[in-house]
């Protein structure tokens, strides 16, 4: 399957981080797996070389990575990652280019350049070069092979990277493509548009970056393919959707332990959102050039045509013992996504979740003009639902052009729900469209949604303050109220007009998606949102930012979510239950640690933020706005609080050694929290406020850089704010810091809680 033969023993190579994972099919060969969740396995590394050309030149290839450190000087040290990569690059570079004098090499955002010249390369570093100018430079220098690490590159850079392989070069490239696709208000960005992804589809490589993201398989790292020979087969796409065809009705095999049903699956539905689909012309085999097949994307149309997975709910869910219609279902997603509006229809599971939409003969549909303020970004809420499969129109209007790559947006329910077992919902149910300046836009959702027109973040000054676009088609009206503008009789007169399933309470700070029969208890919004102000402006003081926001903090609940219960973003998502709590005054004036807790995420710093505590310092902001906004006292708000003394007791009475007590602290978030709290006890929230501002205004320089600085400056930084040296607290709860740092604060006194003598007198006693 590839120039690397399995070793006697599993080889094993570096798991950098959380790995990603790969989809593969065709003549595409995984070279190293990783674990995923259940039995299931998934490459992190893979290949693709060229048909050979008919001109005897070297075809070129693909060497695609699940994660940017695989590429790192930093891994080679790690197991056999260093001979792994070696023999592909002799494999592939040096080898048959013997007696041709050193291959040349490009390096893009890579830092391989002293290995590979180790190898016998020449490199040169392309990474300050604009990726307009790389096709010129990868052909006058006669580059063989190109290193890229990263996707921060755009259409240029994916034209000069595919002419390169079609002309026989060969490419190496990692990125994390589970980070690219979800970082804070992109959660649903499209797969096939990621810079990598549309290299591998320029040049036909039957290779992609999926938006997964998998564990270990072993304590070290992942492994190469050698171990899982059962399983090698099942993670190629073509291989494993003939292995779930194979399976008929009724037959038991399906259900087999050995986990081949389920690997089958995991492969089939990774590659279906990846392989491009439609009917093609059958390609000759590579295993037996002499027999002809159906691509990957022709055989999943033809069974997206086949089998519908009908309405899906958390009653009735489609799990993974139905794989074909998983897939197809996932194969009528990204169908639908790139046909012209109004080729698309409405899906049944729509009526079930987000909600069903009269027909147009009994709710006519609606056309509104909306003047969009460019004070801030974000999704703008327009009032509007979009009924499922019907065309909606947006156009710029009044004189409006711009470049800043507006879009429409159908749907806030981002989530991505493809990695569960069982699915409550269509596993990608929002999208988002350009909206042309030249021409009106005409898109359609499946599912219909709620309707935003969505202003990209601004690094400059814009050239204009407002837009004026027009909505008109498949949509209609849906309660939407804003604070300051919206009076109490005209919200309950859109509550009686509506017959949208969804709607939204906003301010210039918050805003929240609410399931129509959640609003409907809601007689006036005013004292709630005045509340949520309050929240919102309570987070802010904290974390020592301004009350006026760049982009309004957004709530959704879902009727399932990508992990947790809850978690942070844009939008923060939460469960269907959680609505009761965001909509009534009294429940959120109780305290709703939940949802204070996933706005501390959207607030906290990586700066202060070391490792064992992004579960911890994010509960700072839970304890500030139940105080501050609740009126609750400390230590309650959460059971976890009111057995503070408990848990303190079980910590010093297991007697802990130094050296073991930050893996017990890191192991338990209120353990941890504790000593947070203890700061703000004796030393009050004003303190925080002054390091959090501290931090705020470092310079790039001064920024701590890894785990120890981070640890180190915590503590110096407090400690000066306090005016107490924290050095013996620290070291006492076991949380490490240096020498240097604490002789820094050794002229300050002395300080260190009362309640901290039982663990003094366990240290004493050894």
């Amino acid at each position: 399957m590839s120039a690397w033969a399995a070793p006697s023993k599993p080889q094993e190579i570096v798991a950098p981080g959380t790995p990603g994972s790969l989809a593969v099919w065709g003549s595409g060969t995984a070279l190293a797996i990783t674990k995923s969740e259940g039995d299931t396995f998934e490459p992190v590394a893979a290949r693709w070389t060229a048909p050979a050309q008919a001109d005897g030149q070297q075809p070129g290839g693909l060497y695609a990575f699940a994660h940017t450190g695989y590429l790192s000087q930093s891994s080679l040290a790690t197991l056999d990652t260093r001979a792994f990569l070696e023999e592909h690059i002799r494999a592939s570079i040096i080898d048959p280019r013997l007696g041709k004098g050193k291959p040349k090499v490009a390096l893009i955002h890579c830092d391989l350049g002293g290995f590979l010249t180790e190898l016998g390369c020449e490199t040169v570093d392309l990474t300050k070069t604009k990726d307009s100018e790389w096709a010129g430079k990868l052909g006058n220098d006669q580059v063989a092979a190109v290193f890229i690490v990263g996707n921060n590159f755009g259409a240029a850079g994916v034209s000069a990277l595919a002419e390169f392989v079609r002309n026989g070069g060969q490419v190496f490239a990692a990125q994390t493509a589970w980070a690219w696709q979800a970082p804070a208000g992109f959660a649903d960005q499209s797969l096939r548009a990621n810079p990598l992804n549309r290299l591998a589809a320029s040049v036909e490589a039957p290779i992609g970056w999926t938006g997964a993201y998998t564990s270990k398989a072993t304590e070290h790292g992942a492994l190469v393919l050698g171990e899982i020979d059962p399983l090698k087969p099942l993670l190629n796409g073509d291989s494993a959707l003939d292995y779930l065809a194979s399976i008929k009705p009724g037959d038991k095999s399906g259900d087999r332990p050995d986990g081949t049903s389920d690997q089958a699956a995991l492969t089939v539905l990774r590659a279906a959102v990846l392989v491009p689909l439609g009917p093609s012309e059958d390609v000759k085999s590579v295993a037996s050039p002499t027999v002809a097949v159906k691509p990957l994307g022709a055989r999943l149309t033809e069974l997206a045509a086949t089998r519908t997975a009908g309405n899906i709910s958390k009653a009735k869910p489609l799990t993974n013992k139905q794989p074909l219609d998983r897939v197809a279902l996932a194969v009528a997603i990204v169908q639908a996504s790139s046909v012209s509006a109004d080729q698309v229809k409405a899906h049944p599971s729509a009526a079930t979740f987000p909600g069903p939409v009269p027909a147009a003969s009994t709710t006519p549909r609606v056309s509104k003009t909306f003047v969009i303020d460019n004070g801030q970004y974000g999704w703008k809420s327009t009032g509007l639902y979009a009924a499922p499969g019907e065309v909606v129109i947006a156009e710029l209007v009044d004189g409006t052009s711009t470049t800043e790559n507006l879009s429409i947006r159908i749907g806030c329910h981002t989530d991505h729900l493809y990695h569960h077992d069982k699915w409550w919902r269509a596993p990608e149910i929002a999208h988002s469209w350009a909206i042309r300046a030249s021409e009106p836009t005409k898109v359609a959702s499946a599912f219909g949604g709620l309707l935003y027109i969505d202003v990209p973040e601004r690094k400059a000054k814009a050239a204009i303050s407002s837009y004026s676009v027009r909505v008109s088609g498949g949509v209609i009206n849906a309660p939407l109220y804003i604070r300051g503008t919206t009076t109490r009789d005209q919200w309950q007169a859109q509550l009686a007009e509506t017959h949208a399933p969804w709607g939204e309470l906003a301010t210039s700070k918050v805003i929240l998606s609410i399931p129509i029969a959640e609003l409907r208890k809601v007689d006036d919004p005013a004292p709630l949102m005045e509340l949520w102000d309050r929240v919102l402006d309570a987070a802010a003081d904290l974390a020592t930012i301004p009350h006026d926001r760049q982009r309004p903090e957004r709530y959704v609940p879902d009727v399932q979510i990508s992990a947790g219960y809850m978690h942070s973003g844009y939008p923060i998502m939460t469960h269907l239950d959680a609505a009761e709590d965001m909509s009534g005054v009294d429940n959120l004036k109780a305290g709703a640690w939940g949802l204070f807790h996933e706005l501390g995420h959207n607030h906290q710093e990586s700066e202060w933020t070391f490792n064992g505590t992004v579960e911890v310092t994010v509960n700072l902001f839970s304890l500030y706005v139940m105080e501050t906004v609740c009126g609750k006292p400390m230590h309650t708000g959460h059971p976890a609080l009111e057995k503070r003394n408990e848990a303190m007791q079980r910590f010093i009475e297991t007697k802990p050694r130094r050296g073991d007590r930050f893996e017990k602290w890191k192991s338990d978030p209120f353990l941890a929290l504790h000593m947070y709290m203890q700061l703000r006890e004796a030393f009050g929230w004003e303190t925080y406020k002054r390091v959090f501002a501290e931090y705020r205004s470092l310079p790039g320089g001064e920024r701590p850089k890894g785990e120890e600085q981070q640890r180190d400056q915590w503590m110096v930084r407090f400690s000066k704010a306090a005016g107490k040296n924290l050095g013996p607290f620290f070291t006492l709860w076991g949380v490490p810091t240096s020498q240097g740092a604490r002789d820094s604060i050794a002229h300050l006194p002395v300080w260190m809680p009362d309640e901290m003598d039982g663990l003094i007198r366990a240290d004493q006693r050894r």
